[in-house]
């Protein structure tokens, strides 16, 4: 078993046998007709507010606060053990008023938003490197532009009339000119490039001999390009899930504070 194998588990085990121990403590203090509403509450709070400190951290990234990869397993498992304790601050009982039912989206989609960022880092990265290897998410749109300068180049060398431009000015053109086939590819969906494949492979029997090592440096270049909008789409989907996680943490903070002031307000 791998360190990060063997660390994943041992967080699992610790998240388990915490949810089992406040579980316990709460049927306890609950046939003492002991409120632990209250407790799991304040609980709850203090892990969401120190989940959003993770993205604080994040950019202060010159304070000895302990490294990054700490306070993201710390994010990771703490944020699985908001669930239990939240079940249990709600008795499992679905909320009535319209407050209630707001910070219950909001937490929800918090939690779920976060657990599916994780699973995608976990999957996309790897797919990443067999593609191509992992290009810098900013530099894309160069490496794009630098394609199709590549490709108009070539295609210069051609007749005015030729199958070839023919085939370029229709279809390849626009395919080249930016990222592409975006949804196609969070489907992992490959018949497009298929398409443009084969479309290329046709206009090869109607070109000239001396065409077709143009062709075959056409084919490569589609493929290369391909590979290039994977790559954006992807990353994309890294960056944009935040989009949604990040901003409903704090509104749910937001919530939190108003909540817990009612709460002490009628107590």
């Amino acid at each position: 078993m791998t360190a990060f194998a063997r660390r994943r588990v041992t967080g699992i085990i610790l998240v388990v046998l915490a949810t089992i121990l406040l579980t316990v403590l709460t049927a306890v203090f609950d046939a003492a007709f002991v409120s632990t509403r209250g407790v799991h509450g304040w609980l709850l709070a203090a892990m969401i507010v120190f989940l959003a400190c993770y993205q604080i951290r994040k950019r202060l990234t010159m304070l000895p606060l302990g490294t990054s990869a700490l306070w993201l397993q710390l994010h990771i498992y703490i944020g699985l053990s908001t669930l239990p304790v939240f079940f249990l601050h709600t008795d499992g009982r679905l909320p009535r008023g319209p407050i209630e039912i707001f910070m219950l989206a909001c937490y929800l989609i918090v939690f779920l938003s976060g657990a599916g960022g994780l699973l995608l880092s976990r999957i996309i990265p790897p797919r990443l490197r067999n593609r191509g290897g992992e290009a810098l998410y900013e530099r894309i749109p160069g490496y794009v532009r630098r394609i199709a300068a590549q490709t108009e180049k070539l295609i210069s060398t051609t007749a005015e009339e030729s199958v070839i431009r023919d085939l370029f000015e229709a279809r390849l053109r626009p395919y080249f000119e930016q990222p592409a086939n975006f949804w196609r590819h969070v489907m992992h969906s490959q018949k497009h490039c298929v398409l443009l494949l084969d479309a290329v492979r046709d206009a090869g029997r109607f070109a000239a001999e001396e065409e077709q090592l143009l062709l075959n440096e056409l084919t490569e270049l589609v493929q290369q390009k391909d590979d290039l909008d994977y790559q954006y789409a992807m990353q994309s989907i890294l960056k944009y899930w935040l989009f949604i996680h990040v901003p409903l943490t704090w509104a749910l903070i937001v919530m939190t504070i108003f909540h817990a002031s009612v709460a002490l307000m009628y107590s």
